[in-house]
């Protein structure tokens, strides 16, 4: 977990600064639109795939200080196992408290998104529905801006009877509806529920309503509305900021930057090798965060990995512990005097060694072992095999449909 949220931050924060210094005064808006909403998805969705394509043979990772001696059977002397010993926690520790806090907030936030989204179910059908010059609207008595919702436009009953509303700002509205921008919101206001602790959510929603906003104004000019009495009437609306907080409606805070794109509205575009330059960097991500512990050197074939048999015949090592990482779903020996041979594997280290890849079940002495158990080993010659799915699911049922990791103590 703490990999990945790393990777993610380191994601988002690359994508922060490009966005930040190339795209951000682009007026290429549904290109950004795009690209803001790809940063997003990437930066939460790849780092969590931990795709392997390739498993090399040899280790997988190793992490010592020195290579020792190789290690005989004679100099090890089996003694009695004692019983594993399980990773110690206590009900208040912090790992516990941050756990709880975290489900806790995510619940309160849930349950307000769900809340609000039936709340303006509810206005939805309780509305009274007009047509005001082929555009469709809801009237509420709510003291509230106008906003849009999906495919309902939003405006306060009295403001509207009292002609308080403008043409530009229906056409704005209108705009905010057809191109479906509460879709965008809803995703990043859900995002949020889950993701709430990362500033960068903030940060990309933040500009992914700025880019809505940019959208709709350029509609409205493209509409046949000038300019400048548009920019007049920007300055002008005072109408309430009390909208739903994932819904699109008439943004008084960035007028100021709406004024600054308006006015760049008969500028050239930009050229599009900024978005260009985004295809290696996207793809050096993904090569660097989405394949689990996977250099080029290690790459094999598909075929090759499900017709490597090596590991499925009996090897021994020794190590002083044994523990299956919860993270990332690897097997760590731990000890002075780690050996292996088992396959193509035959290697000694000192620290720490992980060479099976991916354990999705591990059984130690006919006993199932949990993530995160430490498993004392210590004097003690073991034997391991990786079973293929399709023989540990002979053996296992369907507890073996990924396969299963058999170590037991020689005799």
């Amino acid at each position: 977990m703490i990999e990945y949220l790393i990777q993610s931050l380191f994601c988002f924060a690359l994508f922060y600064l490009i966005y930040w210094t190339l795209l951000r005064s682009s007026r290429a808006y549904s290109i950004n639109r795009i690209v803001l909403l790809i940063s997003v998805l990437f930066s939460l969705l790849v780092p969590a795939l931990n795709l392997n394509i390739g498993t090399s043979t040899i280790m997988g990772v190793i992490e010592t200080e020195e290579i020792v001696e190789v290690l005989t059977v004679d100099k090890l002397r089996p003694i009695i196992s004692e019983a594993p010993l399980e990773k110690t926690s206590t009900p208040f520790s912090f790992a516990s408290l941050l756990k709880w806090s975290y489900l806790v907030l995510t619940g309160i936030l849930l349950i307000r998104f769900l809340l609000q989204l039936l709340l303006l179910s509810f206005k939805q059908q309780k509305a009274e529905k007009i047509d005001h010059q082929g555009i469709s609207l809801s009237l509420i008595d709510a003291p509230i801006g106008p906003f849009t919702f999906l495919n309902t436009i939003f405006i306060n009953k009295s403001d509207y009877q009292s002609n308080r509303i403008g043409q530009e700002l229906l056409i704005h509205e209108l705009a905010h509806r057809k191109q479906w921008h509460s879709l965008d919101v809803i995703l990043m206001e859900l995002i949020q529920v889950f993701f709430w602790f990362n500033p960068f959510i903030y940060a990309f929603k933040k500009w992914i309503k700025a880019n809505h906003e940019y959208l709709a104004d350029e509609f409205v000019v493209n509409s046949g509305v000038a300019i400048h009495t548009y920019s007049e009437k920007l300055l002008h609306h005072t109408f309430p900021d009390k909208i739903p907080g994932f819904v699109s409606g008439f943004n008084h805070l960035l007028i100021k930057n709406r004024l600054i794109m308006l006015s760049k509205n008969h500028q050239k575009r930009p050229t599009t090798f900024r978005y260009f330059s985004l295809i290696p960097i996207i793809f050096t991500l993904v090569l660097t965060t989405a394949f689990d512990g996977t250099t080029f050197s290690d790459l094999r074939s598909l075929s090759e990995i499900q017709n490597d048999k090596s590991l499925e015949q009996p090897g021994t090592l020794y190590a002083s512990s044994i523990i299956w990482s919860s993270e990332n779903k690897k097997l760590y020996l731990h000890g002075k005097n780690i050996r292996v041979r088992h396959g193509d594997n035959d290697f000694s280290v000192n620290g720490r060694a992980s060479y099976l890849g991916s354990v999705h079940y591990l059984v130690f002495n006919g006993t199932l072992v949990q993530p995160d158990q430490r498993i004392n080993t210590e004097g003690m010659k073991c034997n391991v095999v990786k079973l293929s799915s399709a023989n540990a699911k002979k053996k296992y049922g369907n507890k073996g449909n990924m396969g299963v990791v058999e170590i037991t103590v020689a005799e």
